[in-house]
């Protein structure tokens, strides 16, 4: 009995692998579809990173446009600054200029109106 225990124990043993061996279709099958899925999800990826990277290039493009619209402002103001810098000096002078010609003028009709009223004095009739 124990010798018929032991083979029946011995043949359970070398039969339970054949018998609970894995399907090797259904895993070829299954890594199958897992590389198909990986290979899709790779492909997406890949075109994901390459809008990316053309969103990055644009980015970087309208960048160096800031840049160089800042710097062509930056010199604009620069020369606006000098021009009116110019035009204030010319408003100056000019401020300067209307300053004396009405000093002038003020003793200009001063001295035509004592000098009228002196000839029109020594040249009046009446006396």
């Amino acid at each position: 009995m124990k010798r018929l225990f032991a083979i029946l124990l011995a043949v359970a043993l070398i039969a339970m692998p054949a018998l609970a061996a894995p399907d090797y279709k259904a895993l070829y099958e299954q890594a199958m579809t897992d590389a198909l899925a990986w290979q899709d999800k790779c492909f997406e990826l890949s075109a994901e990173v390459g809008r990316q990277k053309a969103l990055v290039e644009d980015a970087l493009k309208l960048y160096e446009d800031a840049e160089r619209d800042g710097d062509l402002l930056r010199a604009e103001i620069g020369k606006l600054t000098k021009e009116l810098e110019a035009r204030d000096s010319i408003i100056e002078i000019q401020a300067a200029q209307l300053k004396r010609l009405m000093g002038t003028e003020r003793y200009a009709w001063l001295i035509t109106g004592i000098l009228g009223g002196a000839i029109g004095y020594v040249l009046a009739p009446n006396k």
